[in-house]
């Protein structure tokens, strides 16, 4: 059985008994806690065409290459081409609400240049996939993988004159990939975009496949999109100033400008940060959606930039939700900083920061408090709602009898007889009886009656292997 998220189901077994069964409970609300996965352009190029294009995408206009009709080879939710001059690099380009890990996955190569597969996982779980062809000089190996990393180069050979990769993207959590489109009122295609700009969603509710992400429902929960502060990919640099009023990647800057920090090979997770002073101090920002009344805790790390004082760096955090307190944090903890520092990376000192939403949407923004040019460093930022108990008036969702005050809540799972021995029965949960239809757990009363013989019931959520014990 596969679980139909987020619909919270239960599978109920019954072993070595006929029973009639009945299901009543209070529920335990979890806010479901959803991936965001951004796939990002792999270098600055063009979009969908080589040259910017009116025309409609199909045959009849020799435009295919846009994601609403371009061909999918794999299987895949999506795919485009995208162009650039042969030998460009192209990078691995994705931002996530979690620290993503890939996997290399053989492949065929075609014809024309080579393919790269690559599964993106949270942890070990895959969430989606990429494949990348028409590449050269190519990665070949799990270890190669990396944010902002080359994976290979453009290669022209079956394109001459019109150099580009082919891209596709699925997602492996139940739902479909969706892509963005740069199609407006005069350009279908063929659009400049730069290297790490949004493609679309790995992860996202779109229904079916070629699905635009502006017409895909988003999520009531709250999720940091690229807290590692990966994009754009710095590609080996030291550090980058943006002013006040740019963007790094899904964040805003105020105030007086922020330094986007280079790699460091010894952080474990993200390999980019943020410096919250320029030449002031300034401070990033970024508006989630919530769900008002419920409560959330962001976690981030915190260190210092090294290469000058003070010793002790500090920063607020603060949520524009009505009533929220403003978090005030210090860190003393070098290393933290530039590439050019001399000091070891001795990684971050980990914050939390509480707030109940009042709003559907909520602004959550750092602010450096430290005075000159070397600030606090902020990475690896995350979100998560506070778990809640909510008790709810007993709800009868199961009964396999029938007759006169034996129905279910809402009728559903009613009447369905005797209850045969190893026979697996699945509830529906959320949705019913108060139950909100993004709980992820649920607190249940089982009750067997009119049993034919000794035995027992397991209950267990839908997707899970039946427990033995």
């Amino acid at each position: 059985m596969r679980a139909r998220s987020p619909i919270l189901l239960a599978a109920i077994a019954l072993t070595a008994v006929s029973a009639g069964t009945a299901i009543v409970g209070a529920s335990t609300r979890v806010a479901a806690a959803p991936r965001i996965v951004t796939v990002g352009m792999p270098f600055n190029g063009r979009w969908a065409y080589n040259v910017a294009t009116s025309a409609a995408c199909g045959p009849a206009s020799v435009q295919t290459a846009h994601p609403s009709c371009h061909e999918i080879y794999s299987g895949a939710d999506w795919s485009t081409d995208l162009y650039a001059e042969d030998g460009t690099p192209v990078t691995l380009q994705l931002s996530a609400d979690f620290v993503p890990t890939f996997e290399f996955v053989p492949t065929v190569d075609g014809a024309c240049g080579h393919r790269v597969v690559i599964n993106v996982q949270d942890g070990t779980t895959r969430v989606g996939r990429m494949y990348f062809d028409h590449l050269k000089n190519e990665v070949n190996s799990t270890p190669e993988l990396a944010v902002g990393g080359q994976i290979g180069q453009v290669d022209q050979t079956c394109h001459v004159g019109f150099a580009h990769i082919h891209l596709e993207v699925s997602d492996a959590t139940g739902g479909h990939s969706c892509f963005k489109n740069y199609s407006n009122g005069t350009q279908t295609a063929g659009m400049a975009v730069s290297s790490g700009a949004s493609l679309g969603s790995l992860v996202s509710m779109a229904p079916a496949i070629r699905t635009d992400c502006s017409s895909v429902a988003s999520s009531t929960s709250a999720a940091i999109r690229d807290g590692g502060f990966e994009l754009p990919s710095l590609g080996g640099n030291c550090y980058s100033t943006v002013s006040a009023g740019a963007t790094v990647g899904s964040w805003s800057v105020g105030l007086g400008g922020v330094d986007h920090l280079g790699s460091r090979p010894t952080r474990p997770t993200s390999n980019q940060s943020i410096d919250l002073n320029s030449v002031n101090p300034g401070s990033v920002y970024q508006t989630i959606s919530t769900v008002a009344g419920r409560t959330y805790r962001v976690s981030f790390g915190l260190a210092t930039n090294s290469l000058g004082g003070p010793a002790v760096k500090t920063l607020n955090v603060s949520a524009d939700a009505l009533g929220s307190a403003v978090g005030t944090y210090s860190s003393s903890r070098p290393g933290g900083a530039w590439c050019e520092t001399a000091d070891a990376d001795t990684g971050y000192d980990t914050r939390d920061y509480a707030f109940t939403a009042t709003a559907s949407n909520t602004r959550i923004t750092f602010a450096s408090t430290t005075a000159g040019r070397f600030g606090p460093v902020l990475d690896d930022v995350v979100i998560a709602a506070v778990e809640t108990l909510d008790s709810l008036v007993p709800a009868r969702l199961l009964e396999t009898r029938s007759g006169p005050g034996l129905s279910t809540i809402d009728g559903l799972s009613y009447g369905e007889g005797l209850r045969l021995a190893s026979s697996v029965t699945e509830v529906v949960v959320g949705g019913r009886g108060g139950v909100p239809p993004d709980a992820s757990a649920a607190v249940l009363n089982v009750t067997a009656v009119g049993s034919q013989g000794p035995g027992f019931i397991t209950v267990f959520p839908c997707g899970s292997p039946r427990p033995v014990a």
